[in-house]
């Protein structure tokens, strides 16, 4: 990640202080090469507190002239974080894979399964409506394991070191040890604090679990242990988060006679936090950008879904229960469901053709026969 000196020293906030450490200033105002030994307590674009420096993490200063506006008549130079840069493309790969990995064949198995959340008579919703909704909701839960999933790479981009989970029956969403091997990190990570009462204290239940569980293995560690949301416009359970969480690490310390410091974050506190203990590869202020650059790109949400002439053959030749499966629930067809997934009854009557030719199917030509009916029901014509 590059990053211009004037836009870490001077071009955001007048209590921005420079380093009065001799060996460090020379470096800033002469232009250098070298190693700039300094860790900046906060150094996002965004962050308006004070970003006075310590030293004890590693920067490699090197000369550019491409680079940012020359701050107070300080050379064109870019601080390099040491660690593996990461970049826009890897971020929407990973979200690309998680959230428009959705298949045709996914939202078969969920209306064939539960067909009572489609149709019925107190739900006031179009079938197109009905499946949009679902697909939406289908997507929100991808987007908290894509954030999951990026957040992990940052870290370990950054140097973050993931450990092995403590306990077989608690899944950690992020559990990693620092560059100097001194501090363990558990975070907590989920998308917004919408919850209700009763959600809200079986969540935090399980991430009390998880601190305890993490001090038995590494007694001797400072364990910083966070409850992260990543939408900080959401917050409608911070009281309690913070007072659950301030009694947890008093009564965790109390028992186990640890070092354990619990936070409660929103947004880019995270990221002002793990500065103070390693920098990370990127800022919050570039996360979001790449959010907003990823959405810019979406389509419609039933676009992404094929239902195609091929794609239905490929189903009907991997999955051809699946299929054969949808005459079953009369429901589906009778309020349109069926219709507006698959279109005309071409479709369906090539797939039929598909599966009168498919082996080792248990009771085919019963299935067969009773999706023929419903297709000719429901559509008229020889099949």
């Amino acid at each position: 990640m590059l990053v211009s000196v004037a836009d870490y020293f001077v071009a955001y906030r007048p209590s921005i202080l420079l380093p009065k450490h001799p060996n460090t200033t020379s470096v800033l105002t002469q232009g250098l090469s070298g190693i700039l030994t300094a860790r900046f307590k906060a150094y996002c674009r965004e962050y308006t507190c004070d970003r006075r420096i310590s030293t004890s993490a590693r920067f490699k200063y090197e000369p550019a002239h491409t680079y940012g506006r020359s701050a107070n008549r300080l050379c064109k130079s870019v601080l390099r974080v040491e660690g593996v840069e990461m970049k826009y493309d890897e971020f929407k790969a990973i979200l690309d894979q998680h959230i428009l990995g959705g298949t045709p064949e996914e939202l078969l198995v969920r209306i064939t399964k539960h067909p009572e959340r489609f149709v019925g008579l107190f739900r006031p919703s179009t079938p197109r409506d009905k499946i949009i909704q679902n697909l939406i909701q289908a997507r929100e839960i991808r987007f908290g394991n894509a954030m999951e999933e990026v957040f992990r790479q940052i870290l370990r981009s950054s140097g973050y070191e993931y450990l092995r989970d403590p306990s077989r029956n608690l899944a950690y969403d992020h559990l990693c040890l620092d560059r100097t091997g001194n501090k363990v990190i558990i975070i907590e990570q989920k998308v917004r604090d919408d919850h209700d009462s009763s959600k809200r204290r079986g969540q935090f239940d399980n991430f009390k679990r998880k601190v305890e569980a993490v001090i038995k293995v590494y007694p001797n560690k400072e364990i910083h242990a966070i409850m992260y949301f990543l939408d900080p416009e959401l917050k409608k359970n911070q009281n309690f988060y913070q007072q659950e969480v301030n009694k947890m690490a008093e009564e965790i310390n109390k028992t186990y006679q640890s070092k354990v410091k619990a936070f409660l974050l929103y947004g880019e506190e995270i990221f002002l936090h793990l500065h103070q203990i390693y920098p990370l590869v990127i800022s919050w202020g570039e996360l979001l950008e790449w959010l907003k650059a990823w959405k810019n790109s979406l389509h419609s949400i039933r676009e992404n879904l094929d239902f195609s002439e091929d794609a239905v053959m490929q189903i009907a030749k991997t999955k051809p229960d699946l299929i054969l499966e949808l005459a079953n629930h009369e429901s589906l067809w009778d309020e349109g469901l069926i219709r507006e997934i698959f279109g005309d009854a071409k479709v369906l009557k090539v797939a039929c053709r598909k599966l009168s030719r498919a082996k080792g199917i248990s009771g085919k030509w019963e299935k067969l026969n009773k999706l023929k009916e419903m297709i000719e029901r429901y559509y008229g014509g020889d099949l």
